[in-house]
């Protein structure tokens, strides 16, 4: 009977492990393979070469690339679309940072947006011969007649890259984070260049732009940390390139000051506007504006934590929301009386800021609605008491019809609540009198002498 027991309890251990393999192997031949679109299946193999095949369009990726997991996981190395499949999903490899090698068949007839977006060690790019849609050049993915260039991947070899001539347009994120580049050539007829198509190219240090060019977003070079120079072909009706720092064709909007610069800058005479994201991120450590500047556009000089303090020029009327965006270390900024439209979130998350600027102004108004402390800037008239006065009485300097600086001396003890009723005055104090007290409790701008 012992032995009946021991056998039996041997039989139950052998079956539950069998069990537990089967299992086991279950969840792997789940992870393998499935289905990805309609028509179109997917298995993976254990060198991680993922083969998409079937006939039919294969599936979008969108929300897997934000929120979710791709079902072949994240340790792809090679993709293999076969023939029959008709499409590649949009963000369908976003993101795989293993993915070396792309082969793509000749029924292929359109890719998905962001299809391999961030897949940084990307290096090769095939595409069938007889694809009538699509092509491959040295590695490098474009449409078949070469005017678009789709795809260069991140890690290809070689540190400068000229596009072929013939090609006009950019897909999106084209060039995004290659960091063996160093320098790109652009064609004669690119008319348009998009967000992000040269961004976070590491090593990038220089981009020659052609004459045909019409349209650059603002974030196309955006945090290229080496980028040193943009160079502009001559006889461009839309750019122009001062000492290696890009405008418009006329010079007076600042487009995009380089990442890979340091130390301060002065913008030249005659600009009147600096651009949106034209400073971002750069280590400026100090920057000179010129009288002509009348705005300051959004994101301008967000996350230039080398800044430390900032006088804005007397002509400037707009500050553009975010404009100082995330200066960690700008301590002050001098805010003209003339400047009459200031963003919310001009300097978001400027947490050290003090803002100078004149009494009564729409500085002033700013910085009291976003609780930032204010010193103020005298200027006008001044009106000295004398002395020997030692009250103030009611209304005595009410409903004044302009600004004026009055000097209280020590000697005064008493002021009447309403003796500056209504009149823009900034007071000349002296620390801990009842000028000080007065001015506090009545919330009037002053300065301690």
């Amino acid at each position: 009977m012992k032995q009946f027991i021991r056998q039996y309890g041997r039989f139950l251990l052998v079956l539950s492990i069998m069990i537990v393999n089967a299992a086991w192997a279950g969840m792997a031949l789940a992870d393998t393979g499935g289905s990805c679109g309609d028509g179109v299946s997917w298995t993976l193999d254990s060198e991680g070469t993922l083969t998409i095949y079937g006939s039919g369009t294969m599936d979008d990726y969108y929300d897997t690339y934000y929120v979710g997991t791709y079902p072949w996981g994240d340790e792809i190395t090679r993709v293999n679309i076969e023939e029959g499949v008709l499409s590649i999903g949009g963000y369908a490899f976003g993101g795989q940072q293993s993915l070396k090698t792309i082969n793509i068949s000749s029924t292929v007839n359109e890719i998905g947006d962001s299809a391999f977006d961030y897949c940084l060690n990307l290096t090769n790019i095939t595409v069938s011969e007889d694809n009538p849609y699509f092509k491959s050049e040295n590695g490098v993915l474009f449409n078949k007649t070469g005017t678009e260039l789709i795809l260069y991947p991140s890690s290809r070899d070689g540190s400068a890259y000229t596009i072929p001539s013939g090609v006009t347009t950019l897909w999106a994120n084209a060039f995004y984070a290659c960091n063996n580049l160093e320098s790109i050539t652009i064609p004669e007829g690119m008319e348009t260049i998009k967000d992000y198509n040269f961004a976070w190219c590491a090593n990038l240090t220089s981009v020659t732009l052609p004459a045909s060019l019409s349209d650059l977003s603002d974030k196309a070079l955006f945090k290229c940390e080496k980028l040193r120079n943009i160079y502009v072909a001559s006889g461009s009706m839309a750019f122009s390139s001062i000492d290696g720092v890009l405008f418009d064709q006329t010079g007076t909007v600042l487009l995009v000051y380089p990442n890979g610069r340091s130390g301060a800058y002065t913008i030249p005479d005659g600009v009147t506007a600096v651009s949106s994201y034209a400073f971002y991120n750069t280590t400026l450590t100090g920057v000179e504006f010129p009288s002509s500047l009348q705005s300051i556009e959004r994101y301008a000089f967000q996350s230039c934590s080398g800044l430390t303090e900032v006088v804005l020029p007397d002509g400037l009327i707009n500050i553009k929301a975010y404009a100082f965006g995330n200066c960690d270390n700008l301590a002050s900024v001098v805010i003209p009386a003339g400047v009459t439209s200031i963003n919310p979130y001009a300097f978001w998350r400027s947490p050290n800021l003090v803002i100078c600027c004149e009494p009564y102004s729409d500085a002033m108004q700013f910085a009291a609605d976003q609780n930032i402390p204010t010193v103020y800037l005298p200027s006008g008239s001044t009106l000295t008491l004398p002395d020997s006065t030692n009250m103030i009485g009611s209304e005595a300097f009410a409903d004044l019809d302009r600004y004026l600086n009055i000097e209280i001396p020590a000697s005064v003890t008493e002021i009447a609540d309403d003796a500056f009723a209504d009149s823009p005055v900034l007071l000349y104090v002296t620390s801990e009198s009842e000028g000080e007290a007065f001015a506090v409790r009545n919330n009037i701008p002053y300065l301690i002498r």
